[in-house]
């Protein structure tokens, strides 16, 4: 595990009586918090403490995040959190990793419905291949979410025999994701259909190999089967592969389509993913929801989880979700007066924190 940074952009509070808090209504001994607790963070419950004393969220812990997150509540649904917002929600607070998506737009920012059978309307970086508006046509027919997650629905449809029909996350003018041979490459996507069925349709993840002049050189498929949305909702879908041609310098993620005669079905896309790394690596990171991209590819570092901390405090113990806990000690920063203590990026990986408790 790596320190998180030691330097946030918003300033920190310091806590106790006599340190320039704001403080609740002194809290009987025995309150909430664990007996013999000098500080505690309840992130499920949004409820904090120090010197028995109920405090804000602001006093008991700061955090730092370069960007927009989302993160999953226990309905399965999501939220959605400003840069330097806590992604707090009933299951705990999320903290994530040094995270990158090469997709500008995986949110529909720039999507608006459309207008004609040729899948106009789409955002300005994606792309399309082969529908013309007679033996293919398309539609951005929705903008919207599907439970927190920003979606679009495109709906296509005709007659065909076509091997390839293509959507792209990228235009074929931008640099999609700088790679070098033998890099690893993970794409992932949440899909559902809306409406009409996969009857004639096969339905594949593309990763796409592009030399320095972005022209096509190879490309690797996944198969998949996306879930009929009114009994299964979206489901998350991945291809994880390594760069094969010695003269590729980016890669290109979307969506391949067969055709195998008449057909017609909308899809749900909603959370698409790119990024230079394996799924494991990403897992153990801790990714607990896909990153928003609104126009940008986006890059930034690990959320920095800070915890304001009273004079005397000799012990930190973090709890996750799962259980698990880590103990950090705090007496040397604490003996003279309140510290503000860097947690440690992600802790527990894609696994919330759920408490903070300090001990004397």
């Amino acid at each position: 595990m790596s320190a998180a940074a030691s330097s946030l952009a918003a300033p920190s509070l310091c806590l106790g009586p006599v340190l320039g808090l704001a403080l609740a209504t002194p809290q009987r001994r025995g309150g909430w918090w664990p007996r013999g607790a000098v500080y505690a963070a309840d992130f499920r419950k949004h409820r904090y403490m120090a010197g028995n004393r109920n405090i804000s969220p602001a006093a008991a812990f700061s955090l730092a995040r370069g960007g927009e997150a989302l993160a999953p509540s226990l309905d399965g649904s999501h939220q959605s959190f400003a840069a330097h917002e806590p992604a707090r929600t009933d299951r705990g607070l999320f903290l994530s990793p040094s995270v990158s998506n090469a997709i500008p737009d995986n949110t529909g920012e720039g999507a608006t419905l459309s207008t004609t059978d040729t899948l106009n309307g789409m955002p300005a970086t994606w792309r399309q291949s082969r529908v013309d508006g007679a033996a293919i046509s398309g539609r951005i027919v929705q903008v919207g979410s599907d439970r927190g997650l920003p979606s679009v629905d495109i709906r296509l449809w005709g007659t065909s025999t076509a091997s390839d029909l293509q959507i792209f996350f990228s235009s074929s003018e931008l640099t999609h994701m700088p790679v070098t041979p033998g890099s690893p490459v993970l794409f992932g996507i949440h899909l559902g259909v809306t409406g009409g069925s996969l009857a004639n349709v096969s339905c594949r993840l593309r990763l796409s190999e592009m030399n320095a002049s972005n022209v096509f050189l190879f490309k690797h498929l996944e198969t998949v089967v996306p879930p009929a949305h009114a009994q299964a909702g979206l489901a998350r879908f991945e291809i994880n592969r390594t760069v094969q041609s010695a003269a590729t310098a980016d890669v290109r993620a979307g969506l391949e389509f067969g055709l195998f005669g008449t057909f017609d079905m909308t899809l749900r896309l909603a959370g698409a993913h790119l990024e230079a790394t394996t799924a494991a690596t990403l897992a153990a990171r801790g990714l607990s929801a896909p990153v928003p991209a609104r126009g940008t590819a986006v890059s930034r570092p690990a959320d920095a989880l800070t915890l304001h901390l009273p004079r005397g405090t000799r012990a930190v113990v973090l709890t996750a979700g799962t259980g698990a806990t880590l103990e950090l000690g705090t007496a040397a920063e604490t003996s003279a007066g309140p510290a503000s203590i860097a947690v440690p990026s992600s802790p527990f990986g894609a696994v919330p924190l759920v408490s903070a408790t300090g001990w004397a």
